[in-house]
C-alpha cells in the first residue's frame, strides 16, 4: 500500500498540535509497517529524521507564492504527487480539499479546524461560551474537506460531538485517537530543578503557562491573577510564560511594560524542546487559563513531568484531566488567583494532584496513537471504494 501524507510545515519537534500529531504518529507507523510505502509531502527543506526509513520517500514541492494561490497549488501540485506515486490513500491535516478519487483521511488534531459558530458551549459551566471575538469561522474548503473525507481522525470525544452536530458526518467515519505525550517530558530531580530555577527565575519557584492557544485577554487575566497572588502572599513566586509565536510574544512584552510585577514575569524566547521540558518539570504548577482547547497537550506534558495543573473549566479538558486538575473560570481572574493560592498553601493537595496527573498522562502514548491511526488508514481504503 502507498500512503501519501501531507506533512506541510511540521518541524521534527514542532510545537504546533497538528504538525506534532502527524510527525509522532507517522514516524512510528513507518517503522511498524515496513512493507508499506509512505510519501511525505513537504513545502520546504526538512530535518525530520524520517529519511532513515527505507519505506519513506520525501517529496518537496514549492510553496504557493500567495495565499490566494493555495487552492490551485494544492489541487495541482499535490495531485501530481499522488498521481506520480499512484497513492492508495491521502492523509492530510488541513482543510484544503483535493479533487481526486483517491480516498482521503482527514486528521483533525486542532479544535480550530471544526468550530464554525458561536453556539458551541465547551465549558462545564453554563456561563462559559466561546465569544464571537474568539470564534473561528471555518472556511468553505474546510467544510468541504470534512464532508469529503472517507475517514476522519480526531483527538477527543468533544471534537467528535461537534463534527456530528454540525457537519452531517456518519459517526462510523470518525475515529478518536488521543494525542500522545513526548517522552522528553519527564520528572527531574531536585538538583536539576534548582539549576533551572537559578537559570530562568533567579532561583525562585514559578508558575508556568504555555501553549499554542495564546489570546491577549486570557494572558492578561493571568497577570491580574498573579497580581492578586503577589499582593496576598508577598512571596518571591515568579511567573514563566511560554509563547512560541514571535509576534505574539512581542505583543505580550508590550503589555508587561506597565505591569507592577513585570520583574517577576519571565518570557524565554526561542527555547528548544529540551529546554521546554526542563522548564516544565521544574515548575511549581502549570496554569492554563485558555478559552478553548481540545487536546490539552501542555497539561499532559506537565502531568507527565510531575507538575500539578490548574486548567480551564472546559468539557474537553475535563475529558483529559478528570480529577487530576484544579479547574478555573478563565474569564475570572479572581478565580484563577484563588486556585493559585490554594495549590500554594495546600501541599497535600498539590502532591495528590501530582500523583493523579502522572496516572492520567500514562494513558496518552504515541505508540497507541500510531496503532489507531494506522487502523483508520486501513479503513479509509475500504470506505473510499
Amino acid at each position: 500500500m502507498i500512503i501519501a501524507v501531507n506533512t506541510i510545515s511540521p518541524e521534527k519537534k514542532t510545537t504546533t498540535i497538528r504538525g506534532n500529531f502527524i510527525y509522532e504518529s507517522f514516524r512510528r507507523i513507518a517503522e511498524q509497517v515496513p512493507q508499506n510505502t509512505f510519501i511525505f509531502i513537504f513545502d520546504r527543506l526538512y530535518d525530520h529524521g524520517l529519511d532513515r526509513f527505507e519505506n519513506v520517500i520525501p517529496e518537496i514541492i514549492d510553496p504557493p507564492i500567495h495565499r490566494w494561490l493555495r487552492k490551485f497549488w494544492y489541487n495541482h501540485k499535490i495531485r501530481a504527487v499522488l498521481k506520480k506515486y499512484k497513492a492508495d490513500v491521502f492523509v492530510t491535516s488541513n482543510g484544503w480539499p483535493i479533487r481526486t478519487k483517491i480516498p482521503q483521511c482527514l486528521v483533525i488534531a486542532d479544535h480550530l479546524q471544526i468550530f464554525k459558530s458561536s453556539n458551541h458551549q465547551i465549558s462545564k459551566s453554563p456561563n462559559h461560551q466561546i465569544s464571537k471575538s474568539s470564534n473561528h469561522q471555518i472556511s468553505k474548503s474546510s467544510n468541504h474537506q470534512i464532508k469529503k473525507a472517507a475517514v476522519i481522525i480526531t483527538v477527543s470525544e468533544f471534537c467528535k460531538k461537534i463534527i456530528l452536530e454540525n457537519y452531517g458526518v456518519d459517526e462510523n467515519r470518525i475515529h478518536i485517537v488521543f494525542s500522545g505525550v513526548d517522552e522528553i517530558f519527564v520528572a527531574v530531580d531536585l538538583d536539576e530543578k534548582l539549576k533551572v530555577k537559578e537559570q530562568y527565575a533567579g532561583g525562585n519557584e514559578y508558575f508556568l503557562m504555555k501553549g499554542e492557544n495564546y489570546l491577549r485577554q486570557n494572558v492578561l487575566n493571568l497577570l491580574k491573577a498573579f497580581s492578586v497572588f503577589k499582593k496576598r502572599l508577598k512571596s518571591n513566586m515568579q511567573l514563566m510564560v511560554i509563547i512560541h509565536d514571535e509576534e505574539k510574544r512581542d505583543e505580550f512584552k508590550n503589555a508587561l511594560l506597565h505591569y507592577k510585577y513585570n520583574k517577576d514575569v519571565h518570557l524565554p524566547a526561542s527555547i528548544s524542546m529540551e529546554e521546554l521540558a526542563r522548564l516544565t518539570a521544574s515548575a511549581y504548577a502549570m496554569v492554563y487559563p485558555v478559552y478553548f482547547d481540545c487536546t490539552g497537550i501542555p497539561l499532559l506534558e506537565s502531568m507527565r513531568s510531575g507538575v500539578p495543573v490548574i486548567a480551564s473549566d472546559m468539557t474537553p479538558l475535563h475529558e483529559i484531566c478528570k480529577d487530576a486538575a484544579l479547574y478555573i473560570d478563565p474569564h475570572n481572574y479572581t478565580d484563577i488567583a484563588d486556585k493559585m493560592l490554594l495549590i500554594f498553601k495546600d501541599e497535600r493537595l498539590r502532591h495528590e494532584l501530582i500523583g493523579k496527573g502522572k496516572h492520567r498522562a500514562e494513558k496518552y502514548k504515541w505508540e497507541k496513537a500510531a496503532e489507531l491511526v494506522w487502523s483508520a488508514i486501513v479503513k479509509t481504503i475500504g470506505n473510499g471504494q
